[in-house]
């Protein structure tokens, strides 16, 4: 990654369940790098976005002051991805809006890294797409054992996300974590902190 012209450069971190994007997310933040959590900024959307939140509430008639409001939600959108979708439309502008202010916070950083697992889905523009790789029955294998779910329901899990073959497609970087991550991270990051 030589010539990084924008600052700072954003590094978009993704992945599938399982794929080992939370390891990687600590890697980067143990090295030194300022890591943006997209799901931390929306689990405090849910608690303090008052607006957002009155929004979900007039599309779905579930009150957002109940306790079980987002359990409700969950169910709405599980099975339905349409519904999925209109919820989505309705949360990332606050998290893209959140994210901006964050990264203007840091805009003396060579480098960010925003943490997002439907970067690619979505389509956040971001500098370089980093993508953490596991084959889809090392996914499945790994939701198994780390959920405790039979292998239909971990199968589901997987599939109800963008196949990771063809987020492959959409990546600068690919890491693979079949085996051990830390050796490929570890090289990618030392690259950057040499250009640091």
């Amino acid at each position: 990654m030589k010539n990084v012209k924008s600052k700072p450069f954003i590094i978009g971190l993704t992945g599938g369940i399982a794929t080992g994007k939370s390891r990687a997310a600590k890697v980067f933040k143990d090295n030194g790098f300022i890591v943006i959590d997209s799901d931390e900024i929306v689990k405090e959307l849910y608690l303090n976005n008052n607006g957002m939140l009155k929004k979900i509430e007039a599309i779905f008639k579930i009150d957002y002051k109940n306790p079980n409001f987002k359990k409700q939600l969950s169910e709405i959108v599980f099975n339905d991805k349409a519904k999925l979708e209109i919820l989505n439309d309705i949360v990332h502008p606050y998290v893209f809006k959140k994210i901006k202010e964050i990264v203007k916070k840091y805009k003396k950083e060579k480098y960010l890294v925003i943490d997002m697992p439907l970067l690619i889905e979505v389509g956040y523009k971001v500098d370089h797409i980093l993508l953490i790789y596991a084959s889809k029955e090392t996914q499945i294998n790994r939701v198994i054992k780390r959920d405790n779910l039979s292998y239909n329901d971990a199968l589901k899990r997987v599939e109800s996300q963008m196949d990771i073959e063809l987020k492959k497609t959409y990546a600068n970087t690919i890491i693979n974590n079949e085996i051990d991550l830390d050796i490929e991270l570890n090289q990618f990051i030392g690259g950057l902190i040499n250009e640091k």
